[in-house]
């Protein structure tokens, strides 16, 4: 799986509840060198996010909406994506997985979800959302050599009708 390799990827709504202040700053504590940071999306804490950017050394770029097609690109070359907040029903997390790439994923939870063979591929890791741990599991993903053809093979029979059963047993009474 060719990938570029010079670029974390954050793509989702800019909302204070996902935290892209958070991707910002453990992004320009990281050590990371030679990769730039790239925010896709638009929302009501752009503004906020972009003065938070300004100041920081290492280059963020924000790209605000980009078509579907270009967001399937970005997302495939990315060396990783990042997303802090769990809502959505992790929908970031499945396309990221599905296009080879792996995910920087923030915990806010107690128990392990469902998603333990995305875990076992090294396709996902958890991480609690705070600048020190996640600037450090930057550090170590960006390091990881490519994404094995075992791994992204391992990980296509987990796909929406897996993940849509799983998401609803959690609705089931036991």
């Amino acid at each position: 799986i060719k990938k570029w390799k010079k670029y974390v990827l954050y793509f989702g709504r800019l909302t204070k509840e996902k935290r892209v202040d958070l991707v910002i700053k453990s992004f320009e504590k990281s050590g990371l060198q030679n990769f730039k940071l790239l925010i896709i999306g638009v929302g009501e804490d752009e503004e906020r996010l972009k003065k938070i950017a300004e100041n920081c050394e290492k280059e963020i770029k924000f790209l605000g909406f980009v078509s579907t097609e270009k967001l399937i690109e970005y997302i495939s070359h990315a060396s990783f994506t990042i997303t802090l907040e769990w809502a959505d029903y992790n929908l970031t997390v499945y396309e990221s997985i599905a296009l080879g790439t792996r995910v920087i994923f923030g915990k806010n939870f107690e128990e392990e979800p469902f998603d333990l063979p995305f875990i076992k591929s090294k396709m996902l890791f958890y991480v609690k959302p705070n600048i020190d741990e996640v600037s450090n599991l930057m550090n170590e993903v960006s390091k990881l050599p490519d994404v094995k053809l075992e791994d992204y093979n391992f990980i296509r029979n987990y796909n929406w009708d897996w993940y849509v059963n799983n998401f609803l047993m959690l609705f089931e009474d036991e």
